[in-house]
């Protein structure tokens, strides 16, 4: 079997049936190995599935996808066990306002963005500092910081023609550099112009995201622009906290927005992708459990 599977489907009945009844069977023939399978289980499974859809998952997307699983019926079993959970078990949905699901991005634990700061360069070096259509000369500086607008992470240096995604990229590729990678089950986030995998989350591409456009468009409509929406106003504290101290005042609402102008949301990563298509499909079916409970509370 190839070490890359084809994508799986989780949330399709049928095929969630099949991998559920698989797993019980392992389970109950003594394969379990602490909170898993053992990897001879994965194995059997990964081959029956095949037999049964026709797809090739490979054991590692299966411990994901078991892994994913057991997130949600946890997640379920929390608000089932809240106080007013407004659960309706003939619609199988929970009764809340979109702004109670926000804390549903309380796996996030800062953002990420690059912004564009002034530059005193060499005239012989200025041409990768000059951007824009622009004759001045900026670096592109990328900051992380936490949600209390605390800075804790800043890499300084870049040409001012960088790609966000890049800067990003080469950064966590030199150790060197002591990026703070996210625990696992946690991640930043980070608008499209980076890419979208495990650790960090970035927005729905080609979906309205900026928080100017809900307002100039109406409420989000359909689950995307819900994710998106909710997305945007999270993440809105890398923005607010780029802002100088003497103007911060004037920012202090988190509605505003400073939007870097590194490209526009839908622009596709251009840099050099180093994460595996697995941890980009980990955080994609992350990405879609947020947005279809969002969505579920909405309509």
């Amino acid at each position: 079997m190839s070490s890359q599977g084809e994508r799986a489907n989780w949330t399709d009945p049928t095929y969630r049936k099949y991998f559920i009844d698989l797993c019980m069977r392992e389970a109950n023939n003594g394969n379990r190995s602490g909170a898993t399978l053992k990897p001879t289980a994965w194995n059997r499974i990964s081959q029956e599935l095949k037999t049964l859809t026709g797809k090739s998952i490979t054991p590692k997307q299966l411990k994901n996808g078991w892994d994913y699983m057991k997130r949600q019926y946890l997640t379920w079993l929390k608000l089932t066990m809240t106080t007013g959970h407004g659960y309706n078990s003939t619609t199988r949905t929970f009764d809340w306002p979109p702004e109670r699901w926000e804390e549903y991005l309380k796996d996030s634990i800062g953002a990420i963005d690059g912004t564009l700061i002034h530059a005193c360069i060499p005239i012989d070096k200025q041409v990768p500092y000059r951007g824009r259509g622009r004759g001045e000369c900026f670096q592109n500086v990328m900051a992380l910081c936490d949600f209390d607008m605390i800075f804790r992470y800043v890499v300084v240096g870049w040409e001012g023609t960088a790609h966000d995604s890049r800067v990003l990229t080469e950064t966590i590729r030199n150790s060197r550099n002591n990026f703070p990678i996210p625990p696992p089950d946690k991640y930043y986030l980070v608008d499209a112009a980076y890419s979208h995998t495990r650790g960090f989350m970035a927005p729905y591409r080609h979906v309205r995201y900026w928080l100017g456009d809900f307002r100039s468009g109406g409420r989000a409509r359909g689950r995307e622009e819900i994710l998106n929406h909710a997305h945007a106003k999270l993440r809105n504290v890398i923005e607010r906290a780029f802002v100088d101290d003497a103007l911060f005042a004037q920012y202090e609402n988190d509605e505003v927005e400073l939007e870097s102008g590194h490209g526009n949301q839908n622009h596709t990563a251009n840099a050099i992708n180093s994460s595996s298509m697995e941890d980009q499909n980990y955080m994609r079916q992350l990405r879609d459990e947020i947005a279809n409970q969002l969505f579920q509370t909405s309509y």
